[in-house]
């Protein structure tokens, strides 16, 4: 199950030309009004156009009207009245006069005249973008008349798309030309006054991407469209109006003035062109790029598609390409879909309905609902707002819709009814404020309202803004979640619940728990993060959620010891949740040492007792230890809950120590797992390839263990191993190797020779407590510190790889730690990190170590570096630097820009100085010139090309842009955009 609405970041501020986009203005000088044209319909030209679809609200609105439903279930209809009752529908639009699921067209002049009304219908187009030339022949006067005629009594409705601000010849006019801004609004004044259209849809309303140059640019732009917009609504009110907007995210304003937010104060709704085709992109792009404009507008948007590979390619796409689009689109939380446009769109499009006019055929039960609903109740309160679709079994469904299945499938149930439910044509909610009072509704209750909602619906083909309960007027999106969690619950319980918490739809009271009761299992789980939470930060979290209720330090605390003595008691009963103030800060008075099962059970029974005496949580906690704080109590129970969710039972015994960041974490036991062991071998084999010399000290599962004891770990783990034994490897005391010493010659141990070695090594120390000074083996006496090295790869590689390997490649301990020739000074400055190439972070020099691990040189270092970024990080098209090193690691995906960011933090992590290069580049695949930024690498003398961006280039080596073209524009140790 899919839900479609996530809200993605695409680029910031940009530095470069993108497929869309011109370096310079050249505006044309505009004096005579007669020297402006449309920019008409070019031979192999494409316009690089979207439409918007306008969300006219005004349309047949029932105005202050409220709706009293008889609850009948035998009558599909309800009485309309001005009363208001059990569902409130203000403002409700009809679904005529709504932009919330689009079917868009574009329709040049020569389209006009060739359109098959038809095919439109069959297709199921709602909305059809019609240009209107005010000089170039055929004029918009002829060309409306036209359409107008084909379309009349089809319900498809026509919006005027006029281009703005380019003329026939190509050229950009400024937005500032007061001559070219009134020949442009009389225009749409003669339009909206005697043409029968439903929208005014603007065009080229912006910059060539050079709204920068100009002062005050992004403020022409939105000012031009706001006197549109009021020009318009002073006509006729209920005429829309949209523009065709670049989809570039939050460079937008500042290359082509085009400022979402504010635009979309000053539009019914955004039609951003967001064509893969001529950004070469895919369909996840489309979804990220539409869900970014989404986010940042608060009127619908229309997504504006091709329907063609690109400008540079007119091969129309497969119904199935367009189709795949769209539905990323409708995943990024458009409304609907306008498709460039109708003589270039693949003509087997026409044979498939996109209509959402055939629902009737479309049946689900009750149990596919329910996992939609599931999916719906996570998607609210991860995210704190509504999916604006959703997806029931493969259907991608509108809110309203949504409402209704859930509603009905609660009656379904409620009802003992099995039959399938099919979906009803349904306007999504408008907009209204509740009047609430939290409390509870009965299950009797809530199906009455179910009943009373679908009753409406099926009625309507509304859905309800307002439900009045006997607690208030409930929000539409607080009915869709609470039907949400009502039958995700009955997904998982198989009934309907006994009762549903109802509270104001706000993002503060998300997520709504149904019953503040938990079980111990619950606990157990939440325990658990909170314990892994402390380990990685160091530090208490203020708030837990437990079973998806958010609970104070206090209360966890509470439901830990709680907890903890009802499972010594074999006492399998919910436990509630007590108001409690969080714990006063104090000092606490400790010796470190262990607390028995006994001890810490009647240590847990005495807080709980205490809490739900005082309704307060003890900032200290006194046991046979001393006084322990309350940060250590809570830890501490986590440990003891998450370990019991593991195993089972409760530990033996709880370790005590000190609240302190350098006492985490605890380890409750000195027993070892072969991966908790395997982990700690990597991290030595880094430490070790990375700063040449052995770690004094190691930490295993939480516990410090000194180089000795490592070994014996590590010998024990590999014997274990190659045994299939996985039993627990108890830690010794052990000391380190007094004098270790080497003669050995390089070469390959087999498996066979190192397992026994380690035999050998183990048994060793089992004797004398103390690690030896060398292993003998084929290739020589090998010295401590080749031992521990030579295990650490070993284990390690079992944790990688789930196997030992066949052999194990050896060199003398000084060719180990031998370092390289120091950088000389005047490179120091490419070793440095940055704000977005950041050196230092664990993540960076943890995969710059094991990238370069087997390297013998600086030159294979700069390779292995270069390799793994290109290999690894796909491309992604956005502008400057976004990521960093860092996110562009962790994301796997990035532009130049962030490319280059990670080659260099990581070359430089490596001990090889590396640097940005930045160039206006001719891209030999696409055929353009861009903006461009690479890495090089210094070995040996020498900088290396390092342009990971593309898998046709290597080390040295750039094939994807022509070399001996470019203009070179700077070089730097900081990259500085």
């Amino acid at each position: 199950m899919l839900l479609l609405l996530a809200v993605v970041m695409l680029a910031s501020s940009i530095t470069y030309a993108t497929p869309n986009q011109s370096d310079s203005d050249n505006f044309t000088n505009t004096t005579n009004i007669s020297e402006i044209a449309e920019n008409t319909t070019i031979p192999i030209t494409i316009q690089n156009t979207t439409t918007t679809v306008v969300n006219d609200t005004g349309t047949n609105q029932q105005e202050n009207q409220t709706s009293e439903l008889t609850n009948n279930t035998q009558n599909s209809s309800s009485q309309n009245s001005n009363q208001t009752d059990t569902i409130q529908n203000c403002t409700a639009a009809a679904a005529d006069g709504t932009y919330n699921n689009v079917h868009g067209l574009w329709l040049n002049v020569d389209d006009v005249n060739n359109v098959d009304v038809n095919e439109l219908i069959s297709a199921g187009i709602t909305d059809v973008f019609v240009k209107a030339n005010r000089i170039s022949y055929p004029t918009y006067q002829n060309v409306l008349t036209t359409i107008i005629n084909k379309l009349q009594g089809t319900e498809i409705r026509i919006h005027a798309w006029i281009t703005c601000f380019v003329d026939a010849n190509g050229n950009w006019v400024d937005p500032k030309d007061s001559n070219t801004t009134d020949a442009l609004v009389k225009a749409v004044k003669d339009i909206t006054t005697n043409y029968n259209i439903v929208g005014i849809h603007l065009d080229y309303v912006r910059y060539p991407g050079t709204a920068y140059k100009h002062s005050g640019g992004t403020e022409a732009i939105t000012s031009f469209v706001q006197r549109v917009y009021n020009t318009v609504k002073s006509i006729k009110a209920k005429v829309a109006v949209s523009a065709a907007l670049m989809p570039e995210g939050a460079a937008n304003a500042y290359y082509y003035g085009q400022d979402y937010v504010q635009l979309s104060n000053y539009l019914d709704f955004l039609v951003p062109m967001i064509y893969e085709g001529n950004y070469n992109e895919d369909n996840d792009w489309i979804t990220s790029a539409t869900a970014y404009i989404v986010s940042h507008s608060t009127k619908p948007v229309v997504a504006g598609l091709q329907t063609y590979k690109s400008d540079s390619n007119l091969v129309a796409l497969s119904v199935k390409e367009i189709n795949q689009d769209i539905q990323s689109a409708l995943s990024g939380g458009s409304s609907g879909f306008a498709l460039f446009r109708y003589g270039w769109l693949d003509k087997d499009f026409f044979k498939t309905s996109n209509s959402n006019n055939n629902t009737s055929t479309t049946q689900f039960t009750t149990a596919q609902i329910a996992k939609a609903a599931k999916d719906v109740k996570l998607f609210i309160e991860g995210n704190k707002y509504l999916p604006t679709w959703i997806t029931v079994a493969g259907v991608l469904v509108n809110q309203g819709q949504f409402m209704y299945l859930l509603t009905e499938a609660t009656v379904h149930i409620q009802n003992g009814d099995g039959s399938a439910i099919s979906l009803v044509d349904c306007a999504v909610p408008s907009v209204s404020g509740e009047s609430l009072s939290g409390g509870t509704l009965s299950l009797s209750a809530y199906v009455k309202l179910a009943n009373e909602i679908a009753c409406f619906i099926e009625g309507n083909h509304q859905s309800p803004s307002l439900c009045r309960s006997s607690l208030g007027l409930q929000s539409y999106q607080s009915v869709i979640y609470m039907y949400s969690r009502i039958l995700s619950n009955y997904l998982t319980g198989g009934s309907l619940q006994s009762s549903a918490v109802v509270k104001a739809w706000s993002p503060s009271n998300l997520p709504v728990k149904d019953s503040n009761t938990f079980t111990a299992a619950e606990i157990a789980r939440a325990a658990k993060d909170v314990k892994l939470f402390i380990e990685g930060n160091k530090y208490l979290p203020t708030w837990i959620t437990v079973a998806g209720v958010l609970v104070n330090q206090g209360q966890f605390m509470y439901l830990l010891t709680e907890a903890t003595v009802h499972i010594q008691n074999g006492d399998g009963s919910a436990i509630s949740l007590v108001d409690c103030a969080v714990p006063s800060v104090s000092g606490e008075s400790l010796s470190g040492g262990t607390l028995s099962l006994s001890a810490y059970v009647k240590l847990a029974n005495e807080i709980a007792c205490f809490i739900e005496g005082n309704h307060q949580s003890p900032s200290l906690c006194r046991s046979s230890l001393g006084l322990q704080s309350y940060q250590s109590v809570i830890y501490m129970y986590s440990r003891i809950l998450s370990n019991y969710l593991t195993g089972g039972s409760l530990q033996s015994s709880a370790v005590v120590k000190a609240w302190s960041p350098s006492n985490l974490p605890v380890k409750d036991s000195n027993t070892f797992t072969a991966a908790e062991i395997a982990r700690a071998a990597k991290d030595v084999k880094l430490f070790i390839e990375g700063n040449k010399y052995l770690p004094t000290w190691i930490t295993v599962g939480g516990v410090a263990v000194n180089q000795g004891q490592f070994l014996y770990l590590l010998t024990t783990c590999t014997s274990q191993l190659n045994s299939g034994i996985t039993s627990l490897i108890a830690l010794p005391s052990v000391s380190v190797a007094s004098s270790p010493q080497e003669q050995m010659t390089s070469g390959n141990l087999d498996k066979t020779e190192y397992v026994d070695l380690a035999i050998r090594v183990k048994s060793f120390i089992d004797s004398n407590g103390i690690a030896p000074n060398y292993g003998s083996s084929s290739l020589g006496n090998l010295r401590f510190e080749s031992l521990l090295y030579l295990y650490s790869r070993v284990v390690a590689f079992y944790g990688e790889n789930q196997n030992l390997p066949n052999y194990a490649t050896m060199k003398p301990w000084n060719s180990v730690v031998a370092k390289e020739p120091s950088v000389p000074a005047e490179l120091q400055q490419y070793l440095q990190a940055t704000t977005n190439c950041q050196v230092n972070d664990p993540r960076i020099i943890a995969l710059a170590q094991s990238i370069t691990s087997g390297a013998t040189s600086s030159y294979q270092k700069a390779t292995l570096v270069y390799n793994w970024v290109r290999d690894n990080i796909n491309y992604s098209y956005y502008y400057n630097s976004q990521k960093g090193a860092v996110e562009t690691l962790t994301s796997g995906s990035a532009n130049c820009c962030d490319h280059s960011h990670l080659v260099v933090a990581l070359a430089r992590a490596a001990g090889l100085p590396a640097r940005y290069e930045h160039g206006y580049c001719y891209f030999t695949t696409s055929g353009n010139w861009y903006g461009h930024v690479w890495a090089q690498i210094y070995v040996n003398g020498q900088w290396y090309n390092a342009d990971a961006t593309s898998s046709r280039n290597s080390l040295g080596v750039i094939n994807n842009w022509n070399t001996n073209t470019w203009t070179y524009k700077g070089t730097y140790a900081s990259l500085p955009f």
